[in-house]
């Protein structure tokens, strides 16, 4: 599972994937997730609103109780996530677990979508922590 988590990601694929999805309506956007994939994502949005956190260096995201207070005052739209593992059995899993629960906590506060982005590589593997039920998203 490590070995996984240290291949790098698909920067364009990703993007397109989160471009893609963006209403042209939309006028802002929270992001978790410090890349280059949220920075251009941002140049097609009014407002980019960067949550606060403890950087995670494995996932490059921001967890921990700033990044949990600031997500309680959020009711997205959409909500894109990744992952270490998807199992129909076990669900969508990671091996962090702050980016566990910032995840789940990020679920709760969406009224619409959650979007899992990930290839074809994660699909069998379970991390340590669940995030969701395979349903879920």
């Amino acid at each position: 599972m490590k070995d996984e988590m240290k291949r790098p990601p698909n920067l364009k694929e990703e993007r397109e994937e989160i471009v893609g999805h963006r209403s042209p309506a939309r006028r802002s956007d929270v992001v978790q997730e410090l890349s280059k994939v949220a920075l251009e994502a941002a140049e097609k949005s009014a407002e980019l609103v960067l949550l606060g956190g403890v950087y995670q260096p494995a996932s490059r995201a921001l967890a921990g109780p700033v990044t949990l207070d600031m997500i309680a005052q959020v009711h997205a739209a959409k909500t894109f996530l990744s992952a270490d593992g998807l199992s129909i059995a076990e669900g969508v899993t990671t091996q962090t677990h702050a980016i566990a629960v910032t995840d789940r906590h990020m679920i709760r506060h969406t009224r619409g979508e959650v979007i899992l982005m990930a290839d074809h590589t994660k699909i069998g593997l379970v991390g340590d922590y669940v995030i969701a039920e395979a349903a879920r998203i």
